[in-house]
């Protein structure tokens, strides 16, 4: 379990993290969302002992990760491919972690190769950004750890990559573990987290189950397009809903699309697409985003 305990971070004056409490339980995956500079980072550096807090606790397993008796099987780390050695082979590379941390749950040439990855001698130099996220999370699993802290693993991998890094994380949680998971590609925590946090400006903004969370959003409406736009807008606009633009169509506020079906029927304005249009964890997203970024 990791735990998040009135967290602060301060850089000088400006104020990174403020009292940011939530907690990840064993077996789920929690997604942790925000902008771009809402501190995500930053609290993962601390929770895995990269960072110090002006003031709060981040626990792995009721203690700080930096007293963990045995790093590996306590928490899998992936913050990125960044740092990884450019002219080691990523199979050496596994091994000599395995050797250097006194052994390991699982066998690195086995770990290399479920994670997709098929020539052991090629430097990671030359790995494609895909490549070194997927050696990068074989890392972080070698330990078969209790506890899994991924920023950004999707990033650079293709469709192939992205449904094999939802399986093992799926795998995983099924397991026991408790992860921590950051993304950009919303549609894709929707699909494999169990929880969420979101964060803006420092501060934890909403949390919880995920279908709470979208759910908290409401109805938002009735989408519909047609031939002819500018018919649709006068009609809208005469039966006196809000609306907004949405790609080809508009998001008409109103809670039942039958009867803006009605209406363009009885009217005579033709519509190729209508449905209604449900919350979602981007609409959530995107309205945390409005709430400021530090």
């Amino acid at each position: 379990m990791i735990e998040v305990v009135s967290l602060t971070k301060r850089y000088g004056e400006r104020l990174a993290l403020d009292d940011v409490t939530f907690d990840v339980p064993a077996g789920s995956i929690t997604a942790f969302v925000g902008p771009n500079g809402a501190g995500k980072t930053t609290l993962m550096k601390i929770a895995c002992g990269l960072l110090d807090a002006t003031s709060g606790l981040a626990l792995v397993d009721d203690e700080p990760f930096a007293k963990a008796a045995d790093p590996l099987r306590t928490m899998g780390i992936c913050l990125g491919p960044e740092s990884l050695p450019g002219r080691m082979g990523g199979m050496r590379f596994l091994d000599y972690v395995a050797r250097t941390q006194g052994g390991t749950a699982r066998t690195p040439r086995d770990l290399f190769q479920a994670v997709g990855l098929v020539d052991e001698r090629l430097p990671i130099g030359r790995y494609s950004t895909g490549m070194r996220q997927r050696l990068c999370v074989a890392l972080a699993m070698l330990g078969e750890p209790a506890n899994l802290i991924l920023d950004e693993p999707m990033n650079g991998l293709d469709l192939v990559g992205v449904r094999w890094l939802r399986e093992t994380l799926r795998a995983e949680a099924q397991r026991g573990a408790a992860i921590l998971l950051s993304s950009h590609i919303l549609s894709e925590l929707t699909v494999v987290a169990d929880r969420v946090v979101m964060i803006s400006a420092g501060t934890v903004v909403r949390q919880g189950r995920l279908q709470d969370v979208v759910a908290r959003q409401g109805r938002r409406g009735v989408y519909v397009e047609g031939p002819d736009n500018e018919a649709l807008s006068r009609l809208i606009a005469a039966a006196g809903w809000h609306y907004e633009r949405r790609g080809p169509g508009f998001l008409v506020q109103h809670d039942d699309p039958m009867v803006l079906a009605r209406r363009c029927v009885e009217t005579g304005v033709a519509f190729r697409h209508l449905s209604e249009a449900s919350a979602s964890l981007e609409d959530a997203f995107f309205e945390t985003a409005t709430m400021g970024v530090e």
